[in-house]
């Protein structure tokens, strides 16, 4: 009996190095170019992001750094968003069931560029503001054939700046 508990727990032991070994040689950054298109895609703007990389901070952490959205349409010539790095940390277990949990959204030195249109429509990375509740708790994704869940339960902002341009005076 206890060579068969032996051998359970060096198969154990395998397992759980498999896994480290597994989550510590994973290159986050060489899906940038998906992220960046999907971002594009997304937005309908220019994106530029520096970095992409897994990280642990109390969870799984995806970073980036150097992200930058462009405003094409508009007349400053000032990107709409400019971000100096990021983290999102993510619950372990939930990705076993094709659900991401983040715990927490970190952004560090973000810089929000917000236009007010000739037309009074304030402009906010790239979409007008509109009326209503901007997200919501327990949201569904599709991602190609299989449904994700996605939830976010906290956003740090720090060093934080927004600069709005008024373009009503045109």
């Amino acid at each position: 009996m206890k060579k068969f508990l032996l051998v359970v727990l060096l198969l154990v032991l395998l397992l759980i190095a498999g896994a480290a070994i597994f989550v510590l040689r994973f290159d986050a950054d060489r899906y940038r170019p998906m992220v960046v298109s999907r971002l594009e895609e997304a937005l309908g703007k220019s994106v530029k992001l520096e970095r992409l990389a897994r990280g642990w901070d109390r969870g799984l952490a995806l970073r980036l750094k150097g992200l930058e959205i462009a405003d094409e349409a508009g007349a400053t010539g000032e990107p709409l968003l400019q971000l100096e790095a990021a983290s999102a940390i993510m619950e372990l277990v939930p990705l076993l069931r094709r659900e991401i949990r983040v715990t927490a959204v970190l952004l560090d030195r973000p810089r929000v560029h917000a236009v007010r249109r000739p037309d009074g429509t304030l402009d906010l990375l790239g979409r007008a503001a509109a009326g209503g509740p901007v997200a919501a708790s327990g949201r569904t994704a599709t991602v190609g054939s299989a449904s994700v869940a996605f939830e976010i339960a906290t956003v740090l902002i720090e060093n934080g700046m927004l600069h709005v341009t008024d373009l009503t005076a045109q």
